[in-house]
């Protein structure tokens, strides 16, 4: 039995507020997004060749969505700007390769949805 699309609605406006926990890793969540932005904006501008800098662009689509989707109405500019200081050259390069994982891991998960979905009608 399904339930009512206005219960679901309903139900999620009744959680609580985020625990303090729960608000210090989504802000920790999205430290990381950003630096990961900034990491894949350093990368496209050192890219040797066209093929890095289309994934490095990719990266920051990447992010960029995370971002938004842990907060749509983050000032991007500001959020950025208070990376900034911390971010060291080799900061960013230790970033680069770090961040780059996390994309290939959700792009595995987003190969096997397709076969997944197949499998599930």
């Amino acid at each position: 039995m399904r339930l009512p699309l206005i219960l679901v609605f309903a139900a999620g406006l009744a959680l609580p507020a985020l625990s303090p926990a729960a608000a210090e890793l989504a802000e920790e969540r999205q430290v990381h997004s950003m630096q990961c932005l900034l990491a894949m904006s350093a990368a496209n501008g050192g890219a040797p060749d066209a093929t890095a800098r289309d994934a490095a662009k990719i990266g920051m689509l990447f992010f960029a969505g995370q971002l938004s989707g842990l907060d749509p109405d983050l000032d991007l500019p500001a959020a950025a700007r208070a990376q900034l200081p911390v971010l060291t050259r080799e900061k960013l390069q230790a970033l680069i390769p770090q961040c780059g994982a996390e994309m290939r891991q959700r792009q595995a998960q987003l190969a096997a949805l397709g076969p997944a979905l197949k499998r599930n009608p």
